[in-house]
């Protein structure tokens, strides 16, 4: 699966509660990955990827976040990150991460 149309239809199809689930830690830090995230980075080693980019939202990084009008609360963060599927749509692909006072989410935009 490579496409973003393809991995929407198949989380659309999915029963009801399988969204986010809890990965483990990262860094001290609680992770939450969305079923998408599972889906195309819990394959061989692209799950070293979204180490990376947690790494780097967690030392301040916040990638493109930024520039697309996130602004940054201690304790109220979000990153974003190029993702590696295609968009035939020209739909936003990146990975994105958040943080709130309890734990770090990491997801795609359609997921939100």
């Amino acid at each position: 699966m490579e496409k973003l149309s393809d991995l929407k239809k198949y989380i659309s199809g999915k029963k009801k509660g399988y969204g986010t689930a809890y990965y483990g830690t990262i860094n001290g830090e609680t992770i939450y990955l969305s079923a998408g995230i599972r889906e195309i980075y819990f394959v061989g080693s692209e799950f070293q990827t979204i180490i990376h980019y947690v790494t780097r939202f967690q030392k301040g990084d916040f990638g493109e976040a930024p520039d697309r009008g996130k602004d940054e609360k201690a304790g109220h963060e979000y990153g974003c990150y190029p993702g590696n599927l295609e968009s035939d749509s020209g739909e936003d692909t990146s990975v994105w991460i958040h943080r709130d006072a309890e734990a770090v989410i990491v997801y795609f935009t359609f997921e939100r």
